[in-house]
């Protein structure tokens, strides 16, 4: 990988010394930036180093005569400061794509049955001494400890395949769950309508069981989520930490929104009546950015678009998200003398796709002026 400068002007612009870069503690030589704020720290390293002044810089891949081809002294300090870039890189990968290995007490675990027909269950934490009974025999929890993903343990009348479980997996198989959580059909369309970036700070207004907040913190830098009830959010806190042994740190959890300072990029409420909320949080989202409203009920809707003409929010869109899973499979003939070439089963899976909720998207207007020319009413 190497740096280019594309300059914005016909004259490029002088590169510093090397020991003045060394020297700039916010250079990717030095800084260490925290998961999931890759982008952002990296883009500021470079532009606080001053090292294009105002040239655009951007990744590419070089060859070997490309690079030989470069100036002497320009070679020299990009060799010095992608050494550190890259080795913050990998840092930066280790920690967000890493492997957890073979299971260990604390984690939670997919086990399927593979016979045909065998349907997944989550199990966990793994402690020594329990069990899990399944249909096919028990399944001891000192069996899984140790085994690696993919790997099949026996019971006495069955074989299971083990792997550890997916964030829909986590959401939607777990057994702890204080509240009907909000279901990932729903959850990427609404990390969609947000229009997020890895640097975005995200509100988060009713925690629940914490399963919205997961989708956004592997998705942003930070989301401070919000639940008036201390017992949910310590609820949602722990199931949260359970999920691949706590890799998602960039949360926080409050009960009172006034705790929370500075100004966040995306909100989203899910609450009962969030146009009770939308006064409070003009001055926690910045202008021009969006809130998105989870509402199980259409009245709630209406209820919603109507309070909305008395504040600063513009309603873009009400949408419903509908997920319906196909069923394609080899079939089994039972004619053989049927004229078929690998006959396949196409069909809509059995499970009926149903109602959630709706989600409203609402931006953030300026301040709404009295009388017909408000941002408002000229942009309606």
């Amino acid at each position: 990988m190497d740096i280019i400068s594309t300059p914005n002007m016909q004259t490029e612009q002088p590169l510093p010394d090397v020991d003045m870069l060394e020297e700039d503690e916010s250079c990717p030589r030095n800084c260490e930036p925290e998961d999931s704020h890759m982008r952002s720290t990296v883009s500021s390293g470079w532009q606080n180093s001053r090292l294009h002044a105002e040239d655009s810089i951007f990744i590419h891949m070089r060859t070997d005569d490309e690079q030989k081809r470069l100036p002497g002294i320009e070679r020299k300090l990009r060799k010095e400061c992608l050494g550190k870039l890259n080795e913050t890189h990998t840092r930066h990968i280790q920690r967000r794509f890493y492997s957890l290995g073979a299971f260990q007490p604390g984690d939670s675990v997919i086990v399927r049955e593979c016979a045909k027909g065998g349907k997944p269950a989550l199990i966990g934490p793994l402690t020594p001494g329990n069990r899990y009974m399944t249909r096919k025999g028990v399944l001891l929890h000192e069996s899984i400890i140790g085994q690696h993903p993919r790997d099949r343990i026996n019971t006495s009348h069955g074989q299971f395949l083990l792997h550890h479980p997916t964030l829909t997996e986590y959401i939607l198989l777990s057994k702890t769950r204080v509240c009907t959580p909000i279901y990932p059909k729903d959850a990427s369309c609404i990390t969609t309508m947000l229009d997020l970036a890895l640097d975005s700070r995200v509100l988060e207004v009713g925690t629940g069981n914490g399963a919205l907040t997961m989708h956004l913190a592997q998705m942003v830098g930070h989301v401070a989520t919000v639940d008036q009830n201390p017992e949910t959010s310590r609820r949602a806190q722990m199931f949260i930490g359970g999920f691949r042994r706590g890799r998602i740190q960039n949360v926080s959890f409050h009960t009172d929104i006034k705790d929370i300072g500075g100004e966040f990029d995306a909100a989203v409420l899910d609450v009962p009546m969030p146009w009770a909320q939308l006064p409070q949080l003009v001055e926690y989202l910045q202008v021009d950015r969006f809130t998105v409203c989870y509402l199980p009920n259409l009245s709630q809707v209406m209820e919603l678009v109507g309070h909305t003409l008395e504040l600063p929010f513009l309603v873009e869109d009400i949408v419903e998200v509908m997920w319906r899973s196909w069923d394609v499979r080899p079939a089994v003939v039972r004619n053989p003398q049927a004229p078929l070439v690998n006959p396949m089963v196409c069909r809509p899976s059995h499970e009926q796709a149903g109602h959630t909720a709706f989600l409203v998207r609402l931006r953030r207007c300026s301040t709404p002026k009295a009388g017909p020319d408000s941002e408002k009413l000229s942009e309606s």
